[in-house]
């Protein structure tokens, strides 16, 4: 392309540059619809982004476990999730690096049915997994992210209120709601 433009002696600026500005404008949105398309992007979902970091940290995790000695620990915590004995609450410790995230990470495939055989479809599992991503040591994106996946798995549908406060009195409800459709 051929473009005029002139020296403005006075300002000492180049003027006259708007039809070179105009092609540039359309040059560049033509590039960006070629690689992104024309149609619209979808709505932003706060709660896709928290899922796949989840998901990823995940399958990256479960690759390393290897089951050997750890195998009563994985035991119990089947027996636990299947509500077989126990006080409702378990707690796993270890080491830092001892191998506690892959642990569960497998166990999550297993226990849901991504792992060495059919799982559990009728139980809704919602992993996470602290400091997995800017949002997994957040509280309250914590909860709302809770409430979002209950009421996906649910069908609820309540709203999920941003204000802290309010989330802290919607949570148990959201749960009471879900076991109820869960049992």
């Amino acid at each position: 392309f051929k473009y005029t433009c002139e020296w403005d002696n006075k300002t000492k600026i180049i003027t006259n540059l708007k039809t070179f500005g105009d092609q540039v404008y359309k040059d560049l949105l033509k590039s960006v619809d070629a690689e992104f398309g024309t149609l619209p992007p979808e709505p932003y979902d706060e709660f896709a982004d928290e899922n796949a970091a989840i998901e990823a940290f995940i399958e990256n995790q479960a690759e390393y476990y290897i089951v050997g000695s750890r195998k009563p620990i994985f035991d119990k915590l089947q027996r636990h999730a299947e509500c077989a004995g126990g006080n409702g609450y378990l707690c796993l410790e270890g080491e830092a690096g001892s191998g506690k995230s892959a642990l569960l990470a497998r166990f999550y495939r297993y226990y849901i049915g991504t792992g060495d055989k059919p799982g559990h479809p009728d139980h809704l599992v919602i992993p996470h997994f602290v400091g997995v991503s800017a949002g997994s040591t957040d509280v309250r994106r914590i909860l709302r992210r809770l409430c979002h996946e209950l009421i996906i798995a649910t069908g609820i549908s309540d709203e999920i209120p941003e204000n802290f406060e309010e989330l802290q009195k919607v949570f148990p409800s959201l749960l009471e709601k879900a076991a109820s459709i869960h049992h």
